[in-house]
């Protein structure tokens, strides 16, 4: 009676990994969904506003989510705010987002860390800046790519 009980549990072993090898596809198809992020206040000119994509916790979902979409590859920022806001990516300065605008941007590449950098003289209020953060699914050149290197 031991034997059937390993083979049954070799059998849902071999069922997990291709769940996941499966949700890995499904994410390259479809990408993942999209995570919006609110700032709090930022305060003025030194104020600075990290976001971790790996442990945040986005609008409607628990802290941590988006680790199994890292890299994200867009992201647009909203800005109501009557303040200038700089927005670094891994780092980096990437763009300014001029006050009472959106920015959208695609071809940045992978996504891990992003800073929002007040740098007007009065402080953001909390919600006046968000931001969208998504894997977005692979084009048809990426797959071309894939499968023929």
């Amino acid at each position: 009676m031991a034997i059937p009980k390993m083979l049954n549990l070799a059998g849902q072993l071999g069922r997990k990994k291709e769940a996941s090898e499966s949700r890995g596809a499904r994410v390259k198809r479809s990408g993942s969904p999209i995570f919006h992020y609110s700032a709090g206040a930022i305060p003025a000119t030194t104020g600075i506003e990290h976001l971790e994509v790996a442990t945040a916790t986005f609008v409607g979902y628990r802290a941590g989510v988006a680790k199994k979409y890292e890299p994200v590859d867009f992201i647009r920022v909203t800005n109501n705010s009557a303040e200038n806001i700089l927005i670094y990516i891994n780092g980096k300065l990437v763009f300014q987002v001029p006050a009472g605008t959106i920015i959208s941007n695609d071809l940045l590449g992978g996504i891990w860390f992003v800073a929002l950098h007040n740098v007007d003289g009065t402080a953001t209020s909390a919600d006046e800046v968000k931001l969208e953060l998504q894997r977005l699914p692979d084009s048809a050149d990426m797959e071309a790519r894939r499968n023929n290197f």
